[in-house]
């Protein structure tokens, strides 16, 4: 192999011998190149001395990439969250009745309920209840005598005649529109509950101006020391 120059070009011309095939010899067009070769360089890596901080997205630092390269668009700063899991263990019957006193002094005596249906004052239906709601339950649907109950959490309750007096009467008549009381029924002298009917209320002692049974002095909701022969009744008037 021979290399020549081209006095046009000033570019080295590399030839090479003819060769011979079936006889015949063969011919090679020149290689001709204008200018010399260099081998393919890599892009620089980034590094973290070459990380800029721009304006345009304070706090956030960036690296410059060559032209060639292709940034993928990404959205910072979510992060996807599970759901809570409740892994709380079933609390024992005193301790749900606790708990929700609790929560009935914080405020939720203002969460509202459907009225259930029923016999006594108070049980036209669309009439939405409140925590500390009162009827009166008569057998002879009187409605303006009966025994009391309550409605606390969900459900409807009896009062315990413990400590009960005219003052409390005077509570559950007004709540129930009655000016005042006129007379306190006590040994479920105006009917006695089933006992699927829980007594919620007991040793409640008022004094006269509050606006619910749960606002008066009384025991904790749920504990008694009695039974349905100690129902208390009241007369409005």
């Amino acid at each position: 192999m021979t290399a020549a120059y081209s006095r046009i070009a000033q570019t080295p011309i590399i030839t090479t011998p003819p060769t011979r095939r079936h006889g015949r010899p063969r011919q090679y067009a020149p290689f001709t190149t204008s200018q010399p070769f260099t081998s393919p360089q890599h892009p620089p890596s980034p590094s973290t001395t070459s990380l800029k901080r721009y304006p345009e997205s304070p706090g956030a630092l960036t690296t410059p990439l060559p032209p060639y390269w292709s940034q993928k668009p990404t959205v910072s700063g979510f992060k996807p969250q599970r759901p809570p899991i409740n892994t709380t263990l079933p609390k024992s019957q005193e301790e749900r009745l606790w708990l929700g006193e609790k929560l009935e002094s914080a405020g939720e005596g203002n969460r509202v309920y459907k009225r259930l249906r029923g016999r006594g004052r108070g049980h036209k239906r669309g009439r939405r209840l409140r925590v500390g709601s009162v009827r009166l339950v008569s057998a002879d649907g009187l409605s303006d005598r009966g025994r009391v109950e309550i409605f606390i959490r969900g459900e409807w309750g009896t009062v315990c005649d413990d400590l009960f007096n005219s003052k409390a009467g005077s509570v559950v008549c007004r709540q129930l529109g009655f000016t005042t009381a006129l007379a306190v029924m006590k040994r479920a002298a105006l009917g006695e509950a089933d006992r699927s009917v829980r007594i919620l209320l007991d040793d409640v002692e008022c004094e006269g101006g509050e606006r619910s049974l749960l606002e008066c002095k009384r025991s904790r909701v749920g504990k008694h020391n009695c039974s349905h022969g100690e129902d208390v009744g009241v007369i409005c008037g």
